[in-house]
């Protein structure tokens, strides 16, 4: 691929650029926790190659909903606390990122999958409740280790164009790790 056209596509900030790539790197990051949560369990057969389509999906949609926030959400921080670099304002930006919208977007996100497996299962829309007061906070609490240092990057050194691309392969390994969670969930309902 001339590297060229992959530079002039990740400056392309357009909505319809900015959803293939979140939607693409999400449904990446779930068929790989598919894929080591079928190596975990060991699978003998060859089976481990067909992933689940279901959960795929409920990937590329999250993607396609959350997306539009995160972009909303980084030019009301910009606008809001400026565009500077000054301690002050990265660290105001970081606050609101952490302690105000990242709360957010989780419990968006329990609600959703409560949502989605209510919508394909039997599973109770009703239980999400329990489900957000349980996982919520630890949830935001393991996340601040791995989203800090993003965010941190994000203030500070990553360029407007390559911020939905950077949030997006950091989200790689941070949905894979929630898919993988998910998963667990999923077989343990199973079973």
């Amino acid at each position: 691929m001339d590297l060229d056209v992959l530079f002039s596509w990740l400056h392309d900030q357009s909505l319809l650029n900015e959803l293939a790539i979140a939607a693409s790197l999400n449904v990446a990051a779930d068929v790989l926790a598919q894929s080591i949560v079928k190596l975990r369990e060991k699978e003998q057969t060859r089976s481990w190659l067909l992933w689940d389509f279901l959960s795929m999906t409920r990937a590329l949609i999250w993607a396609l909903i959350c997306t539009p926030i995160i972009l909303r959400w980084l030019v009301f921080l910009d606008v809001t606390f400026g565009r500077e670099e000054t301690i002050s304002a990265v660290l105001m930006k970081l606050s609101a990122d952490q302690l105000v919208f990242s709360p957010f977007l989780l419990a968006m996100f329990l609600i959703y999958i409560g949502a989605f497996r209510a919508a394909t299962s039997s599973y109770r829309f009703s239980e999400t409740a329990q489900v957000i007061k349980k996982e919520l906070l630890p949830m935001q609490i393991s996340g601040m280790f791995f989203w800090v240092p993003v965010s941190l990057s994000l203030f500070t050194v990553v360029p407007d164009h390559l911020k939905i691309f950077v949030i997006n392969i950091a989200g790689l390994f941070y949905n894979t790790m929630l898919a993988l969670k998910i998963s667990s969930q999923d077989t343990k309902k199973k079973d």
